[in-house]
């Protein structure tokens, strides 16, 4: 499966420099006084993974790909590829609401809440510390 260069470079990008907590985000920790969530932004961000922690995640991720169908495989695919549900309907000759029905099957099914963090998982399958 062939990515476009741009995720490629976004997601090296967070690999190379992690994610750090925005400014926002420290103006909301100290309106809140660093409540529940908020201040795990900060401390996920301050130390990086072990190689061990991070080839446990790889293969959490890649168990959790390995449990869906064919089809939501599938949809994953045209997903990362950045096709839109409609472009995904047309190319399979399936109604929209189908491909939206798959879609949320797969998020569930993966223990995901958004497209993105399903496409992260995905990468995070492909990218296994030795």
């Amino acid at each position: 499966m062939e990515m476009p260069s741009a995720i490629l470079a976004g997601v090296r990008h967070i690999f190379d420099e992690g994610l750090r907590p925005s400014h926002q985000h420290r103006e909301a920790e100290k309106r809140m006084g660093n409540h529940e969530g908020m201040g795990g932004i900060a401390e996920a961000s301050a130390a990086p993974p072990s190689p061990l922690q991070g080839r446990v995640e790889a293969l959490d991720a890649a168990d959790r790909i390995a449990s869906l169908s064919p089809r939501e495989r599938q949809m994953l695919s045209a997903l990362m590829e950045g096709h839109a549900s409609k472009v995904i309907a047309f190319e399979l000759g399936i109604s929209v609401r189908t491909v939206e029905l798959h879609r949320a099957h797969l998020l569930d099914r993966l223990k995901v809440c958004t497209t993105a963090e399903a496409v992260l998982l995905t990468l995070r399958s492909l990218i296994a510390p030795a």
